[in-house]
């Protein structure tokens, strides 16, 4: 009798748990699409693309060729890490980054990492 009551436990669980409880929708996500990176001051200076879907997923119409949206966020640091971390403060979504399709660097950050040096001391 134990074991038919576990195995229905089991049985149950296995159905219940994978579902899409775990999925985001569209409207819960930043999706960066375009990262550009500067070097002023001493610091890193990173801003980022994002679409916004929230208008976009709450149309009833469908509409093509319309643009979608966008927001740049901007984060600042020492270091490239540091100014990508410091955009997560201010981002009030969950950010994305699989669909970066365009990155930018100013002339500075460019010319430094073709010649292998270190950026100049402001």
């Amino acid at each position: 009798m134990k074991v038919i009551i576990k195995s229905y436990i089991v049985l149950t669980v296995l159905l219940v748990i994978p579902g899409c409880w775990d999925s985001k929708t569209i409207q819960n996500i930043a999706y960066v699409t375009a990262l550009g990176l500067d070097y002023k001051d001493g610091h890193y200076i990173a801003y980022i693309q994002i679409l916004n879907f929230s208008n976009v997923a709450k149309s009833e119409k469908i509409e093509i060729g319309k643009n979608v949206p966008v927001w740049i966020g901007k984060g600042e640091g020492m270091t490239v890490i540091e100014a990508l971390n410091s955009i997560y403060a201010t981002s009030q979504l969950r950010v994305y980054w699989g669909h970066i399709k365009a990155t930018m660097k100013s002339d500075i950050i460019f010319c430094c990492l073709l010649q292998k040096k270190a950026f100049p001391k402001s």
